[in-house]
């Protein structure tokens, strides 16, 4: 998320708060996990993941 994030240049806290919330989105709910089996947090967490 660092790595991420540093990539820009913010000048009110608002817009750094914006930026995290909006990686976070991407990274739960939109971003598939190898680790998951690729899926996403969200799928796993709401019991959406397909058993196979």
């Amino acid at each position: 998320m660092k790595n991420i994030v540093k990539l820009d240049n913010y000048y009110c806290p608002e817009e750094l708060n914006e930026a995290l919330e909006k990686f976070v989105n991407y990274y739960n709910h939109h971003r598939y996990h190898e680790s998951l089996d690729n899926v996403t947090p969200a799928d796993v967490y709401f019991g959406k993941r397909i058993k196979s």
